[in-house]
């Protein structure tokens, strides 16, 4: 697991698909769980948002997990970008009608 998350692969994708990394914007366009639409299909609004919440705890965890003084491998694991990170956080609390 660690090689996924090490490396800022995961977090580069995230912000490709999602918006908000360094000169990013908009939203994320590919389908899957939680919103319809198959690979490179559109996301509905729900389904975006379902996403953005589950991303966000993904956040928490790695937070949660590793701190910069832990020595849970997970503190090396790459942040999300600061803007990701934040427009993640700001629809966790959004209530969602599926």
């Amino acid at each position: 697991m660690d090689a996924l998350f090490r490396g800022g692969g995961f977090t580069r994708r995230c912000a490709a698909l999602f918006g908000g990394g360094e000169g990013e914007g908009g939203e994320g366009g590919e389908g899957g769980e939680g919103g319809g639409g198959g690979e490179g299909g559109e996301v509905s609004p729900a389904g975006m948002e379902v996403r953005l919440c589950q991303l966000h705890q993904w956040n928490l965890w790695r937070s949660e997990r590793g701190g910069p003084r832990s020595h849970n491998p997970r503190s090396s694991w790459a942040p999300l970008p600061a803007a990701l990170a934040q427009r993640c956080h700001d629809r966790s609390g959004v209530r969602v009608r599926v």
